[in-house]
């Protein structure tokens, strides 16, 4: 996932039984000089971060989805693309 157009993103619906956050979210940082994706989310009270390269990014989301969530909204600077699982069975 390279971060040169990457605005946003966003994963939620959990499919059931999923020990995941309700919602995690990627944006573009930058820490010293190089652009990460920055991943976030909550576990109870506490907001958590984990910054990824493209690769380590694009690894995470196709971890992730749709084994584990139902929707993922990205946002980039030339277009939204949003996508659905309609059926439980799309989960793991």
């Amino acid at each position: 996932m390279d971060a040169g157009g990457l605005v946003a993103l966003t994963l939620s619906r959990p499919c059931a039984g999923c020990a995941v956050p309700l919602r995690q979210t990627a944006r573009p940082v930058e820490i010293r000089g190089v652009t990460k994706q920055q991943w976030s989310w909550r576990e109870g009270p506490c907001e958590m971060h984990a910054n990824y390269t493209g690769e380590e990014s694009f690894a995470r989301l196709s971890e992730l989805f749709p084994s584990q969530y139902r929707n993922v909204h990205l946002r980039t600077v030339d277009t939204e693309i949003e996508a659905r699982t309609t059926s439980a069975a799309n989960c793991d």
